[in-house]
């Protein structure tokens, strides 16, 4: 039984035969009777419509649209014609096959790399750290610009710059400013203004407001929320090829590589993780359709 992708369309060859094993040519397509049974269904099959052609010394093709491989499952086909044994085809339909899984596998790869040059690209905007990480660096001066803001307290008016302004074109209002300063931690608000200055440090720019606003300007991590996004999709894509076609995919392996074993006029087939314990029975038949564990013609499910 052969793999089938679900939706496939795919030119399918068959060989005919008569009683005696001796080919059968010049059978036309109106003179076969054709029928089809899809996702494993029991009781008759149903009418199908292909065209069959003759190719040469006994076969025949015809082409399986994907209105016949639209249903998972097992998909039979007889083929029948006065003067040839019947001919019997077998597939079982998937929603993927390992090919699929070996393109989305190339996918993930492509965007883990994307993923590896945004982070360089990002280690390059960043530079190197003055403390031990870029992480170091921020939360520093967070906690300084933190500092600041407890000692500066609310501003009377719309801000402390706005406050100061006020004071500067209004030395009448200065006790009232004091009166809003309140007593300084050190000797003066002088000396409370100098300490901030020393806590902060010379900036690097013009100023510390400069400073704050270059880091968060250089700290652009849409490229890494991007790629992994993508690694996030294409991770679940894998995973929902894999859980599709694990089971199918290890059978495929057990039957092409397991013990085989005739007994009778029998095919045993073994897991190749359970070589002992039989997993499938096949009847073996030969061209007269009679059971025959010598001249083999044909294979059929077991009961």
């Amino acid at each position: 039984m052969y793999p089938l992708k679900q939706n496939a369309a795919i030119s399918i060859l068959f060989w005919a035969g008569d009683i005696s094993g001796v080919a059968v040519t010049g059978k036309t397509d109106g003179q076969w009777t054709k029928s089809i049974s899809k996702g494993g269904t029991t009781g008759a099959l149903s009418a199908m419509s292909v065209t069959v052609s003759e190719c040469s010394k006994g076969w025949y093709a015809f082409t399986l649209s994907s209105s016949h491989s639209d249903t998972l499952g097992v998909l039979s086909m007889s083929f029948e014609c006065s003067g040839v044994l019947q001919v019997n085809l077998q597939f079982r339909v998937h929603a993927n096959l390992p090919d699929d899984l070996a393109t989305s596998i190339s996918a993930l790869a492509t965007s883990i790399s994307s993923l590896s040059t945004a982070i360089t690209n990002l280690n390059t905007k960043l530079g190197t750290p003055a403390g031990a990480s870029v992480s170091a660096d921020v939360a520093g001066v967070l906690s300084s610009v933190s500092a600041v803001s407890t000692k500066l307290g609310t501003p009377a008016g719309a801000s402390v710059s706005a406050d100061v302004a006020a004071v500067k074109s209004d030395t009448a209002g200065v006790a009232t400013v004091n009166s809003k300063l309140g007593t300084p931690a050190g000797a003066s608000v002088s000396a409370d203004i100098a300490a901030i200055q020393t806590k902060l440090g010379t900036p690097a720019g013009a100023s510390v407001s400069a400073d704050i606003a270059d880091i968060a300007s250089g700290l652009d991590l849409t490229p890494v929320t991007d790629a992994i996004a993508d690694v996030s999709s294409d991770l679940a894509a894998v995973k929902a090829v894999v859980d599709g076609t694990g089971a199918d995919v290890q059978d495929l392996l057990d039957e092409a590589f397991g013990r085989w074993k005739v007994q009778g006029s029998q095919i045993i087939l073994y897991r190749a993780s359970a070589v002992n314990t039989p997993w499938k029975t096949f009847d073996l038949l030969d061209d007269s359709g009679s059971p025959s564990g010598v001249r083999v013609f044909e294979r059929v499910p077991g009961v």
